[in-house]
């Protein structure tokens, strides 16, 4: 591997480009708030939610 890769393999590795890419991007939903919005796209009932 040549050292130019290597360098940007161990960048990307470290918590800083994390840091930064989280600054630009932000973070995925976290499963729990990505599972009744799928519910709710695909039409079906969360469960979570009391009928009306």
């Amino acid at each position: 591997m040549s050292p130019a890769l290597l360098l940007l393999f161990t960048f990307l590795s470290s918590p800083l480009s994390s840091f930064l890419l989280d600054s630009f991007y932000p973070p995925p939903p976290r499963p729990n708030s990505l599972v009744p919005r799928l519910a709710l796209n695909s039409g079906s009932r969360d469960p979570t939610q009391p009928t009306k």
